[in-house]
């Protein structure tokens, strides 16, 4: 009879030490059906009292008693934060904004950081002029966009380059492509200005017409982006012409801009290799 016991109670310890092996490695989802096929007498007896409750760890259910999403992120050497992230597909896109001073600039700024799953780094020749607000939640980055080191550093491990410029923009966007192809970077959406097709074609928008040629002739996926002029009116109220459509409409809010960026920026394939302009129909 003593020898009965003995061999009971090591069956019972070898169960549950099992039990608890795959416990730690498993979770505590699998854990609990993994004891619902153990059946032992002392296990039979005890389920209602000893039976472990289940606690909510983000969107998964794990058990209470420690084992679960915080093992499994150690077995697997990742952050239980990554491990939830994994459970939910999420992926943050890597956005660096060239140019983060300038006044529309800070409206995409705004916009973007209010969209899920984008990740903002902020390249300014001098990052002092931006607030709080503005560079809150974001990386900073200070740098010259006629210094190609410099954009090489800040473009290197992106996933989309914008280009909010004004300027000597023919070598400034030689730049910008020299150090995107040479960091492995394809994706960019760059602002230029409405009436660059135009001839005779004004003195003034003479770079943009240059940025957007080289731009188009770079061979990276571009999105070109041709606004009327700006307004700060509050609203969202746009109409978008594809060349060689004719441009129609007038001014359009920074607001509005903003809007069509940041869609750019959360769904990088939407108006890819378009050069398209921007306005409010009247």
């Amino acid at each position: 009879m003593k020898k009965t016991q003995t061999q009971s109670s090591r069956r019972d310890f070898l169960k549950m030490s099992a039990l608890g092996g795959a416990g730690l490695v498993l979770g505590g989802s699998m854990l609990a059906n993994i004891a619902s096929n153990v059946e032992t007498s002392s296990i039979m007896e005890n389920k209602h009292k000893n039976k472990p409750g289940t606690r909510k760890l983000g969107s998964l259910e794990v058990s209470e008693i420690g084992f679960g999403c915080m093992n499994v992120a150690w077995a697997y050497n990742m952050p239980p934060s990554d491990l939830l992230n994994r459970h939910t597909n999420q992926k943050m896109t890597r956005i660096i904004i060239i140019g983060a001073t300038g006044g529309l600039a800070q409206n995409v700024i705004e916009t973007a950081k209010k969209a899920d799953n984008i990740q903002l780094t902020l390249f300014a020749r001098t990052p002092g002029n931006l607030s709080a607000r503005i560079s809150g939640g974001t990386t900073v980055v200070q740098g010259d966009a006629m210094n190609i080191d410099d954009l090489k550093r800040a473009i290197a491990g992106q996933d989309l380059v914008y280009v909010n410029l004004s300027g000597d923009l023919d070598k400034m966007s030689q730049n910008i492509i020299t150090a995107m192809k040479e960091t492995g970077v394809r994706r960019i959406v760059a602002i230029s200005s409405i009436g660059i097709y135009e001839e005779p074609l004004q003195a003034i928008l003479k770079p943009y017409r240059k940025l957007a040629d080289n731009i188009e002739a770079s061979g990276l996926d571009y999105t070109v982006i041709r606004p009327n002029w700006f307004t700060s009116d509050n609203e969202i109220d746009y109409h978008i012409t594809r060349k060689p459509e004719p441009e129609v409409g007038g001014a359009v809010s920074r607001k509005s801009i903003a809007d069509l960026v940041t869609k750019i920026f959360a769904n990088p394939g939407l108006h890819k290799n378009e050069n398209i302009g921007i306005s409010k129909l009247r």
